[in-house]
């Protein structure tokens, strides 16, 4: 038993001379890419529990080359990187904790932006069918103003009741041909995770879409949670931006 203490400072000895070779990311660029696979992996797990998308790889695929173009990182260079911090463990420990701590302050946030933003969109109309998005009805997504990815929390007072039915309507009259727009509506009803409801279509060029979704008929939900994305389908694109505009987000009794 005495050996083990010397054992594991000898481990630590070793991995503590370890070099890193030039072409492994190194801990900042792996802590920041990592988190963001994370929260893509979550993305996905809960588009496909909501039957948002079926086990359909090519989409996992074409969310994954988004998440490494945002990095600048090829795919060989992630794998190479991935496997190098396999075979250090005390480096990919390092690594992990931090990811760790990014994805809980990730959800301290969004506990609290919805409370910071409800005056935002303000308490609805009474009424059968409620025009709700009460902010400005067009914007830019600017990736070069870091305005890549937008977020609204509607919360659901009084004139809400359960079994409403939402359309989110978007107009987007131009997309990069380089890029594609991802647009998602949830209904968010907080400790319940296994009933929250979303979903989620990609769009690209000059299209409209809407997004419908029927909420339960026995439990309240507590907001709406709308967002949209502009993500980069190639490496060798540049920054861009994409214009939306006609957003409508209707709310309607059923």
């Amino acid at each position: 038993m005495k050996l083990i203490p010397y054992f594991l400072v000898a481990l630590w000895l070793i991995t503590s001379c370890i070099s890193r070779p030039d072409y492994v990311l190194d801990e900042d660029a792996m802590v920041s890419l990592l988190t963001d696979v994370h929260r893509s992996e979550g993305l996905l797990e809960l588009q496909q529990d909501n039957k948002v998308i079926t086990n359909d790889e090519t989409y996992k695929q074409a969310v994954m080359a988004a998440v490494l173009v945002k990095h600048n990182v090829t795919r060989a260079q992630y794998d190479s990187s991935l496997v190098w911090y396999g075979q250090n463990l005390s480096y990919l420990v390092k690594v992990y904790n931090k990811v760790q701590k990014n994805l809980i302050d990730d959800i301290d946030y969004w506990k609290n932006v919805g409370t910071e933003r409800e005056s935002e969109f303000g308490i609805s109309v009474a009424g059968d069918s409620v025009e709700l998005w009460s902010i400005d009805n067009y914007l830019t997504m600017d990736e070069r103003r870091l305005g890549s990815f937008r977020f609204w929390e509607i919360p659901a007072d009084s004139n809400f009741v359960k079994g409403d039915s939402l359309v989110w309507h978007l107009h987007f009259p131009y997309v990069p041909e380089s890029h594609i727009l991802v647009a998602t509506l949830s209904c968010n009803y907080e400790d319940i995770l296994e009933m929250n409801m979303s979903r989620t279509q990609v769009a690209r060029q000059d299209t409209s879409i809407s997004l419908s979704l029927r909420s339960d008929t026995t439990v309240m939900f507590k907001s709406i949670i709308a967002s949209v994305a502009l993500l980069k389908d190639s490496m060798t694109v540049d920054d861009d931006y994409a214009f939306i505009d006609s957003l409508s987000l209707i709310r309607i009794h059923r």
